[in-house]
């Protein structure tokens, strides 16, 4: 299913309008939502750039491969980024070994993301950041100007009336000024795939 969202029609509590929010949350099937930035809408809104954090997750993959159809026809580009945790004050818990470790895992993630999208045709650069706040960190790079539209992924945990998406899907929703396309998949295995 695909949802367009504003933020100038958020609801009080909700992510979204409170149609969106309550439709959100009755559904169990993958869903798109896209979320324009508040404000006058202007001009082309074609992706030619797009932004995809990458993890080790079914959503993050099915994010990739929107972005990655997104752009394959309007000779665009896309950074596959993936962002290693590391928490402030972790000095002797967070050592060289365990961010080596950490740093390789994630190279192979955005190189594995770059092969993707080779395979549907798409120029696809790879980087991997250390931060301590990986959401503040996609939203800087988001908000740097050299991107059209974010795209992530995200699993759909339906509170009573609204969908719950993580704190962190929250946090880059309220302050991502670009375009942001959430792909979000139910909680729980839904059939094979």
């Amino acid at each position: 299913m695909l949802v367009g969202a504003s933020t100038d029609d958020r609801g009080a509590t909700g992510l979204f309008s409170t149609m969106v929010d309550r439709i959100l949350a009755l559904v169990d099937i993958p869903t798109v939502v896209v979320r324009l930035p508040a404000g006058p809408s202007a001009g082309d809104h074609t992706a030619r750039r797009v932004l995809v954090p990458v993890a080790a997750t079914r959503s993050s993959r099915a994010a990739e491969e929107l972005a990655y159809s997104l752009i394959r026809n309007t000779d665009g580009s896309a950074l596959a980024v993936h962002i290693v945790n590391r928490p402030d004050g972790q000095g002797m818990m967070f050592d060289a070994v365990t961010e080596r470790d950490m740093l390789h895992t994630g190279h192979e993630m955005v190189a594995a993301a770059a092969a993707f999208g080779e395979r549907l045709g798409v120029a696809v650069e790879g980087d991997v950041h250390v931060a301590s706040n990986p959401e503040a960190e996609i939203v800087a790079l988001a908000n740097g100007g050299d991107f059209d539209l974010l795209v992530i992924g995200a699993l759909s945990r339906p509170l009573a009336d609204r969908p719950f998406f993580g704190h962190r899907v929250h946090y880059i929703l309220q302050h991502t000024l670009i375009p942001v396309a959430i792909v979000t998949l139910p909680g729980h295995a839904h059939g094979a795939r």
